[in-house]
């Protein structure tokens, strides 16, 4: 990845926010995104590991910690009973309007 000609300022908000759920990153790449050496950005990554907003995984074979893999968990998928639940679906819907159609 090409460094940004105007990287962005580093600090624990800006760099979870800059990360998308579900992607991976390493510090290498993010040094290339915001105004710190890999080093440091992989010291503010495991601070964020330790409070559990971010999780990590060591590549294989790999001791660097710039190579280590850091994301944010996707969120969670919602059952089909529970996206009904919060729309106020109503199962008998349906066929109280066929029923009401055949009568009209």
């Amino acid at each position: 990845m090409r460094p940004r000609k105007h990287k962005l300022a580093l600090s624990l908000d800006t760099l979870r926010d800059h990360m998308s759920p579900g992607r991976s990153y390493t510090a290498a790449i993010l040094a290339c995104v915001f105004d710190g050496s890999p080093a440091a950005i992989a010291q503010m990554l495991e601070t964020l590991t330790a409070s559990g907003e971010v999780r990590s995984m060591i590549a294989y074979r790999e001791t660097r910690p710039e190579r280590r893999r850091y994301w944010i968990a996707p969120p969670k998928r919602m059952t089909h009973a529970e996206r009904t639940e919060l729309r106020g679906y109503d199962l008998m819907r349906f066929p109280r309007l066929a029923m009401e159609a055949r009568k009209a």
